[in-house]
């Protein structure tokens, strides 16, 4: 691999295929882009991982804003993350308390798939009021983390349920993603939609599935 070459021996990286072949595709295989790219997650890790689970981050997670489905898969066999956008109020929120909640729970998430795999988001919208609810300093923090630093990780992203106010927000909010990113994202109109994408076994009854516990 011409990335691996470039590489100095005691790189983090150096034999992680996985990690270097997402990279590159990030950056449409230029050795150089994908080269700067990550060494600059090196540095960001280093800075930001591993999250440190603090009381405050604990009662952060506590909330039940977002949490993945315990040993559920989507249609693809890839982890299911749940965010309940309703329970969001960013006037009664800690960004940065927010944003390391949500990295715990990735790398979490992360953690028995490897290098190359993957999950997939189910954006909750019930209850969402863009008034009480719309964290759009939070949207864009997590877009511009998730898109430096956990490039082809993201398999797809359900947005349900949707409709016109939802594809005004995501007009407004699509610009902080990259184009590989903004193609995984699936407007989900009801709930046959949904278990399209993640089988009824794998959900709750509040989207009409089978499974007993969130």
């Amino acid at each position: 691999w011409e990335l691996r070459g470039e590489l100095p021996a005691e790189h983090p990286f150096r034999g992680n295929e996985g990690a270097l072949r997402r990279f590159l595709i990030a950056r449409k295989l230029n050795v150089a882009k994908a080269r700067q790219m990550l060494d600059t997650h090196v540095a960001w890790r280093e800075e930001n991982l591993p999250v440190k689970l603090t009381p405050e981050i604990r009662a952060e997670l506590r909330k039940g804003k977002f949490y993945l489905l315990p040993g559920a898969k989507d249609v693809n066999g890839h982890p299911v993350v749940v965010v309940r956008s309703g329970l969001f109020d960013p006037k009664e929120r800690d960004l940065e308390t927010c944003i390391k909640a949500f990295l715990y729970l990735l790398e979490t998430s992360l953690e028995d798939l490897g290098e190359s795999g993957k999950f997939s988001i189910m954006y909750d919208r019930e209850g969402f009021s863009v008034s009480k609810n719309f964290d759009f300093d939070l949207l864009k923090a997590w877009a511009g983390i998730a898109s430096d630093n956990y490039p082809e990780r993201l398999a797809s992203v359900a947005l349900y349920p949707s409709g016109a106010v939802l594809a005004g927000l995501w007009k407004l909010v699509s610009v902080f993603f990259d184009v590989r990113t903004r193609s995984k994202i699936k407007m989900v109109q009801n709930q046959e939609e949904l278990a399209a994408l993640i089988p009824k076994e794998a959900l709750p009854p509040r989207y009409g599935g089978a499974r007993p516990h969130e």
